[in-house]
């Protein structure tokens, strides 16, 4: 898709997932890369943090769409994609979209998970992870691809009923769970 063309907020999900993605949201706005905060993707390099600053930084986006180049993304702890309802009232809605290239091929979108535990808890509403194979080195007892689940909400109950999470053409692998969903929407293909 050409940065003149709809940008990535406006793909439908009947695109196939190798098409390489825009780097600008319909709206104009860059769309943001692990690579802008430090992300190295060659399997060897921690990307934990880069990633993490990237889906940060998205949040005060209209379209928080943080976009995986092709490459390896090594994972050691927890990435969470936030739920800031509760954060920073006003803000617009969450509808945080993690998009790669695609799962399989030379130009894939990888992450990949070295630790025993759960991969990204996904706390946000209305959202979508597209084109991106998530894998674990080893399965281990407790490791878990994607967690959905919002967190608890200040008053102290815990908020199932608006997860609506999106997850089209990924993969996983040596997971002991793929994906955890606790909410009352989810589509899984």
């Amino acid at each position: 898709v050409a940065a003149g063309a709809a940008g990535l907020g406006a793909l439908a999900l009947g695109e196939p997932a190798h098409a390489q993605p825009s780097l600008v949201n319909a709206d104009g706005s860059a769309v943001l890369t692990p690579q802008q905060f430090g992300a190295v993707g060659d399997g060897v390099a921690d990307d934990t943090a880069a990633i993490q600053a990237a889906i940060n930084a998205a949040r005060s986006q209209l379209n928080k769409i943080v976009v995986l180049p092709p490459g390896l993304y090594k994972v050691t702890s927890t990435i969470v994609v936030g739920d800031h309802e509760y954060d920073s009232p006003g803000e617009h809605l969450n509808r945080f979209v993690l998009r790669g290239y695609g799962m399989f091929g030379e130009e894939a979108s990888k992450i990949q998970f070295h630790h025993d535990g759960i991969g990204i808890r996904w706390e946000a509403s209305l959202g979508g992870i597209h084109g991106v194979a998530f894998d674990a080195p080893v399965k281990t007892a407790n490791n878990v691809g994607i967690h959905v689940a919002r967190r608890v909400n200040p008053d102290g109950a815990e908020n199932t009923d608006d997860t609506d999470v999106t997850i089209v053409e990924c993969s996983f692998l040596r997971f002991q769970t793929a994906v955890r969903s606790v909410g009352r929407g989810f589509l899984f293909t």
